[in-house]
């Protein structure tokens, strides 16, 4: 898996949607202190935990993009408490539409080729390839239907696409809604998990705790570790999306210092 994470960021890379010494996803925002509260529920699925470090960004990261031309919104948690941290990466998006990690890699080949061929024939070509990828063409409904076309952060829905199992042998998936400075975390309930592709209508809904944003800070995590999920929450096995993210992110911070350093010594 790590050496898909490093071809898919060599794509991102190549594509120009960053800035040298930035993240490669979602790293332009802000990012503040909160207090946490949870009831019972909350507890039971996160441990007891107090406090967040809350991050609220922007995709793709690259000053090209103007805040205001991005509908791609991300809102990252890291609770922490007196027996360790959980982390929540959410977007506004509903779904995933590939769950492969094959396909991203294959899907980051095709648009660096797209950018960089000259001939038309070829670039149809690649379209062509990039619709077929897991029957993507069949789906083009579903993804225009559901792409968020507001650029505003507030006053929105961020969803954590992948399902993890819980001590009561049942799975959950969260989402929050940010209002104000509050933001409002849900988990949704599961007899059985189902592809991050599809959106399910058939989840128990139950607000388990609120996040307060108190101030804001300068304060960096190094990167979301979609993979501590605390002692409560197991992330499944073959969730092929979650494992690459997990290796993206941790990649493309090392990479990250290593570009600040170059910098500092040019």
């Amino acid at each position: 898996m790590e050496n898909k994470a490093f071809n898919v960021i060599r794509s991102i890379e190549r594509l120009g949607v960053t800035d040298k010494g930035k993240k490669r996803a979602h790293a332009r925002g802000r990012s503040y202190r909160a207090a946490v509260q949870l009831n019972d529920a909350g507890r039971k699925l996160l441990g007891d935990m107090t406090h967040a470090f809350v991050r609220l960004s922007d995709a793709p990261p690259s000053t090209k993009y103007p805040a205001w031309t991005v509908s791609i919104k991300g809102l990252s948690l890291h609770f922490t408490g007196k027996k360790g941290a959980v982390n929540l990466v959410f977007v506004t998006f509903p779904y995933f539409p590939w769950v492969k990690a094959d396909s991203i890699v294959n899907l980051g080949t095709y648009a660096v080729a797209l950018k960089e061929e000259l001939d038309w024939q070829v670039k149809l070509n690649l379209w062509r390839k990039i619709l077929q990828t897991e029957h993507f063409h069949r789906h083009l409904g579903k993804f225009f239907l559901h792409f968020p076309l507001i650029t505003y952060r507030s006053n929105r829905k961020y969803s954590n696409l992948h399902y993890f199992a819980t001590e009561q042998h049942d799975y959950v998936r969260f989402h929050v809604k940010y209002i104000g400075n509050d933001i409002l975390l849900f988990a949704e309930y599961y007899d059985k998990p189902a592809s991050i592709e599809r959106i399910r209508r058939d989840a128990v809904i139950e607000q388990i705790g609120t996040v307060h944003l108190e101030e804001r800070t300068d304060e960096v995590i190094p990167y979301f570790d979609v993979l501590q999920t605390g002692a409560h929450l197991k992330p499944l096995e073959d969730d092929e999306i979650i494992k690459l993210r997990h290796d993206m992110y941790r990649i493309s911070c090392e990479r990250r210092l290593m570009e600040r350093e170059e910098i500092k010594n040019e």
